[in-house]
């Protein structure tokens, strides 16, 4: 197989990987600038509520639950089990969950725009023998079905143990603006400072060598005698 012949094989295999697709982040410098970020703080104090929603939680974002005993908007105490407590500085929204983990719901933000990459600091109960399940993130189009799911208790697992205002950043990153929902189920979990931006991530370093490529597939085809 000659170089030219090599370099395009290769070029189109990192197509067909689908490069710069949505992807898992654990961190709030990962999302484009600018940043909106939501605190929940409009829910301290007495204007903490129980609610499976809609609530608007900033504009053009609600928030809905499955929970029909009402998700939390509002301030601390708010157990981790194993993994600490938030305390009365920590405003969130909470999935209030069984303890006995026998049921599962989910907690949704949807957004009236789209945006390329959303999280937050998060937490979740982790007990022994407790029967927790597993919290899964996902990222939704418009219609409601998943972009991009991921299973963070497996993948990328939170460990504070008994910590106070113990949290770590996590959130879906994708190409484009096309995220409407992002959502948190199957384990008792909080999440505070969403954080979220419309503005396309910068291309990754395949996508640089991508370009390398094409520009050396160009350079290694035959010139024309004039």
């Amino acid at each position: 197989m000659t170089l030219v012949r090599l370099v395009r094989a290769f070029a189109l295999a990192l197509v067909s990987l689908g490069i710069a697709q949505a992807g898992l982040i654990t961190s709030s410098s990962q999302i484009g600038q600018p940043q909106t970020v939501i605190n929940f703080s409009q829910f301290a104090g007495a204007n903490a509520i129980t609610t499976m929603g809609p609530v608007a939680v900033a504009s053009g974002v609600t928030f809905r639950s499955t929970n029909p005993d009402g998700s939390t908007l509002g301030q601390g105490p708010y157990s981790f089990n194993d993994n600490g407590t938030w305390n009365s500085s920590v405003t969130f929204a909470g999935l209030n969950v069984d303890q006995f983990g026998g049921d599962r719901y989910t907690m949704t933000f949807s957004f009236a725009h789209p945006v390329s990459a959303v999280g937050g600091l998060l937490n979740y109960a982790v007990f022994q023998y407790s029967g927790f399940s597993d919290v899964v993130m996902n990222a939704l189009a418009a219609n409601g079905s998943v972009l991009e799911t991921y299973d963070i208790s497996a993948i990328a697992p939170i460990s504070t143990p008994n910590a106070v205002n113990g949290s770590e950043f996590r959130g879906i990153e994708d190409s484009r603006a096309d995220i409407f929902g992002f959502s948190l189920s199957n384990s008792a979990v909080a999440l505070t400072d969403l954080t979220f931006s419309s503005t396309i991530p910068e291309p990754s370093t395949w996508c640089l060598l991508l370009a390398g490529l094409c520009g050396l597939l160009l350079s290694g085809r035959p010139r024309r005698r004039q």
